[in-house]
């Protein structure tokens, strides 16, 4: 998996949305989720925030990113989103199965060099969730 350095991670939490490659998957999101009131939302590959701004826009009552790059959790630290929480993991996700609601896995799997890799990400993912999950590769 790619590693961002402190000062790639510190460009890519300024970077926006619109006219971006994450455009089309975060339209995509929100045709999918529509309001997320009231919902635990996992945000896997969370980088440096910006999807859990973007699920908390959509009524998520909480966000839990999730993200293999302490860079990443860094810049994700220094957002302002309250309701949002930022941890670094390795290969598994630290919290119970059933956890959330909802799970949001956009733009990760384009950095992950094997299908089984992809398939342990997957099944990590949706066992820690009851009912919505969106995977954009």
């Amino acid at each position: 998996m790619y590693k961002y350095s402190n000062k790639n991670a510190e460009i890519y939490s300024k970077l926006g949305i619109e006219g971006t490659t994450y455009e089309p998957g975060f339209a995509k999101a929100k045709k999918m989720f529509g309001n997320l009131s009231g919902k635990k939302v996992l945000d896997f590959g969370s980088g440096s925030g910006r999807t859990a701004k973007l699920l908390l826009s959509f009524g998520a009552k909480e966000v839990i990113g999730v993200d293999h790059n302490q860079s990443m959790i860094d810049q994700a630290n220094k957002q302002d989103t309250k309701n949002a929480k930022f941890f670094l993991i390795d290969n598994k996700i630290p919290f119970d199965k059933n956890t959330f609601d909802a799970a949001f896995c956009a733009h990760v799997m384009v950095e992950v060099n094997s299908f089984k890799k992809i398939e342990q990400i997957i099944s990590e993912i949706y066992r820690k969730v009851i009912s919505k999950l969106l995977i954009s590769y």
